[in-house]
């Protein structure tokens, strides 16, 4: 999020200034002024029975009307305390702005009785209201586990899917606040667009499993070209390259051609061969780990979507969201936010 593109609302006139502690008292002095009035009434009603109020003298009837009256004006004062203290303009035109410009999102936010965070940096202000990042760099949130990476695979496999004014989304607020970022409900503005993976719930991937990103049509090919070939497989060991097992049942597996313990110092080989001249012709795009993972193989494991907005919200699975614009509110006012959008 870019914070010079920002509307900030100041704390003081985003939260009630009534605390709940606060509110609970007056309700209560309410409902005692109430009981008060009930009695009045009944003790009237009795004497109705008995006299005929109509007749009573004009000193105690004029009296039992004044205690009805003060009593009634007093509980309609307190309940006029209760609506001014929560009545904020601030965060009504706020509230106001998501029910205009947002009402794609907070339709699929009232069907589940979820929202998505995003978590920011650097961030306390109750509301925001701004641009997202030109360019979601996904490595901000996923340092650890390849962001960057498959962020690149995401780009170059699929037209469809952009981190261009994008924000990292997800329905699970602690995961929002990892990295010491500050966890919003975020609304997109109408018109946005999304992406998501069906088959795991993040879009980070550990070092460990990269190779089984690996399309296993191109990793069988090239077996065939740099191991199967006694002249060029010698060729490949002599640049580096690790295989314990090098028999063609053993593609894909833990020490076999291009599995999971020793993929990288093959892939190392196959640099070192290009710089020495000895790569074969056409294999020089696959000196690059990216180069190896097809659509398809990339599918396998992520099931990349772009639909199904609910479901997203109810597996709680990581989401990039394509917007001109975004509306976000601090988690801590969540019970403010669910009554006054009614998201339940």
């Amino acid at each position: 999020m870019r914070y010079n593109d920002l509307i900030t609302t100041p704390a003081e006139l985003f939260e009630a200034q009534l605390t709940p502690g606060q509110v609970k008292a007056i309700k209560l002095q309410i409902n005692d002024y109430e009981e008060e009035l009930r009695k009045l009434n009944r003790k009237k009603n009795e004497l109705d029975d008995k006299f005929m109020y109509g007749t009573f003298p004009k000193e105690l009837k004029d009296k039992v009307d004044a205690y009805v009256a003060a009593y009634t004006k007093a509980i309609d004062e307190l309940k006029d305390k209760i609506k001014q203290a929560n009545a904020n303009p601030q965060f009504d035109n706020f509230i106001a702005g998501i029910k205009k410009n947002c009402s794609e999102i907070l339709s699929a936010y009232q069907s589940r009785g979820r929202v998505f965070y995003s978590g920011f940096k650097n961030a306390g202000q109750p509301a925001l209201y701004g641009k997202p990042s030109a360019h979601l760099n996904l490595d901000d949130y996923r340092g650890a586990r390849n962001g960057a990476e498959i962020q690149d695979l995401i780009e170059l496999l699929y037209d469809n899917m952009s981190f261009e004014n994008a924000v990292f989304a997800t329905s699970d607020s602690y995961e929002a606040s990892s990295d010491g970022r500050t966890p919003y409900i975020i609304f997109p503005r109408n018109g946005f667009k999304y992406f998501w993976p069906q088959e795991i719930t993040t879009l980070g991937y550990p070092s460990s499993a990269l190779y089984k990103l690996f399309d296993p049509n191109l990793v069988r090919d090239a077996w065939k070209v740099f191991v199967s070939d006694t002249k060029m497989f010698a060729e490949f060991k002599k640049a580096g390259a690790e295989l314990s097992y090098p028999a063609e049942e053993y593609i894909g597996t833990a020490d076999g051609f291009m599995g999971r313990y020793e993929w990288e110092s093959q892939i190392r080989a196959l640099n070192k061969m290009f710089e020495n001249g000895t790569l074969p012709d056409g294999w020089e795009r696959m000196t690059s780990w990216v180069s190896w993972v097809s659509r398809e193989s990339f599918n396998t494991i992520f099931d990349m979507k772009t639909d199904d907005l609910e479901r997203v919200l109810s597996y709680g699975h990581d989401c990039i969201i394509n917007t001109s614009g975004i509306y976000a509110i601090h988690s801590k006012f969540k019970n403010q936010v669910f009554k006054a959008l009614n998201i339940s």
